[in-house]
């Protein structure tokens, strides 16, 4: 009798389930994760924005956004790469550019992609300006100089008009020669800690 009930110990160990508190948040986690990307993949509507903009936090500081504006409502019109253009305490300057997929390797590319769609989708638009003082920030640390340090970072664009399709087939894209700089960040000391 007693090997019985060793056995039977034995077999619920294999079959055991997380503990009940571990379950219930997962299932929560998920729920709310469903929610957030059912809600990311309709269009945008009055009544999707409401429901949206509480959890658009949480969404936006895991990367789990996505837009389907490629296509519609309102198709982009122009095609762009940002840079930023640092300057230096003792006046001189530097160039630093965000991914460029046209100049990336396939691989490269891949690997890229979320920090692309990040700065081009996002960086650039007034929707998100809460985010250019960050971007700046980063750019500033990258660009650390003990002998010159940074002093301010424009987060600047050039690009070119998207031609029609018709007169657009099988013709490369035109340069890049308009030039907007949207923000300029003064850098402070703890920026580059």
């Amino acid at each position: 009798m007693q090997s019985d009930t060793t056995e039977s110990k034995v077999e619920m160990a294999d079959g055991e389930y997380p503990p009940l508190r571990f379950r219930v948040l997962m299932s929560v986690f998920l729920v709310i994760y469903l929610y957030c990307i059912t809600l990311t993949v309709c269009p945008s509507t009055a009544f999707r924005n409401a429901l949206y903009k509480p959890v658009y936090p949480f969404l936006s500081a895991f990367g789990f956004w996505q837009t389907w504006n490629v296509f519609a409502p309102d198709i982009r019109t122009d095609n762009f790469h940002l840079l930023a253009i640092v300057t230096f305490e003792n006046g001189t300057t530097g160039l630093w550019e965000f991914p460029r997929q046209d100049l990336l390797t396939g691989i490269e590319q891949m690997r890229a992609e979320r920090f692309r769609k990040w700065s081009n989708d996002r960086i650039r638009y007034h929707n998100y300006t809460f985010l250019q003082p960050d971007a700046a920030r980063y750019i500033a640390r990258l660009h650390r100089n003990d002998t010159s340090p940074p002093k301010t970072v424009e987060l600047a664009y050039f690009s070119a008009d998207i031609p029609p399709p018709e007169k657009g087939i099988n013709t490369p894209l035109p340069e890049h020669t308009k030039h907007k700089t949207f923000f300029v960040y003064a850098v402070q000391p703890e920026d580059l800690k």
